[in-house]
């Protein structure tokens, strides 16, 4: 096992036949701006749209800094061969003890319903199992939040049940499902 604390995400790079993951650099807070600014890439998320070119550089910032303290890391999904930012995956809630994590994605609309977001997540996990040597990695969605709800089944994860008003989203409490897999249930859809 890589040495979860020692470990650089700064310095990542996840390569796929059609994707890197890697650090968002300063340099993409235009793109990022595009992608984050979209009400309705939001629509399903718990966060706000940035509405300024310094709000994504204040974003950078912060996950940058959350990425150097290993309390989560965040990794831009490039489109190859422009090598364009096109969305975000991240692990949040990192628990090294009990290897699980909480697990965050996002895409900019001309990208959905293509298979780009199973292709990212798939070298994600697989980082995430094979290298960090996690067990669980957890993802919440909206219960409304159709299409996520489909993917994450579509990726063989396990509903384990909704969760009641668990968040507040633009003044109103929203039930979500959580959704896991196991470092061996990955293995054996391979």
């Amino acid at each position: 096992m890589l040495n979860f604390f020692r470990m650089d995400f700064r310095k990542l790079d996840l390569e796929s036949k059609n994707l890197i993951l890697k650090e968002i650099p300063f340099e993409d807070r235009n793109r990022l701006f595009e992608i984050f600014s979209d009400n309705e890439v939001l629509k399903y998320t718990d966060k706000s749209p940035i509405s300024s070119i310094d709000e994504a550089i204040l974003y950078l910032r912060d996950i940058h800094k959350k990425s150097d303290t290993k309390s989560h890391f965040y990794l831009g999904i490039y489109k190859k061969p422009e090598i364009r930012l096109i969305g975000t995956i991240s692990l949040y809630h990192i628990d090294t003890k009990h290897k699980f994590g909480s697990l965050g994605i996002l895409l900019e609309k001309g990208c959905w319903r293509k298979g780009i977001m199973s292709e990212a997540l798939y070298q994600f996990l697989q980082f995430c199992f094979e290298s960090l040597e996690f067990h669980r990695i957890e993802a919440q969605t909206f219960v409304n939040n159709i299409p996520a709800v489909k993917f994450f089944e579509k990726l063989k994860f396990t509903n384990e049940g909704q969760l009641r008003e668990n968040f507040l989203i633009m003044g109103k409490y929203e039930d979500s499902y959580l959704f896991s897999l196991l470092e061996s249930e990955f293995r054996a859809n391979l």
